[in-house]
C-alpha cells in the first residue's frame, strides 16, 4: 500500500494535516476495493464506489 497513517481524529472531533502541498479530507478513513480497479481511500462514511466492498479495519 502506498500510503501512510495520520491522525484523523482528536478527542471525537475530525482533524487535518495542514500542508500547503496536499489536500487531505478530515476524519476517519476507509480503503474500498474493485476488481481490476486500484483501491480507492475515502471517508469512513462514505458509500463504496460501484461493484467496491469496504476492506476490514
Amino acid at each position: 500500500m502506498d500510503s501512510a497513517c495520520k491522525l484523523d481524529e482528536y478527542d471525537g472531533r475530525p482533524v487535518t494535516k495542514l500542508s500547503s502541498a496536499k489536500v487531505t479530507a478530515p476524519g476517519p478513513k476507509q480503503v474500498f476495493r474493485r476488481r481490476g480497479y486500484a483501491d480507492v481511500i475515502g471517508l469512513a462514511d462514505e458509500q463504496p464506489p460501484e461493484e467496491g466492498r469496504p476492506l476490514p479495519p
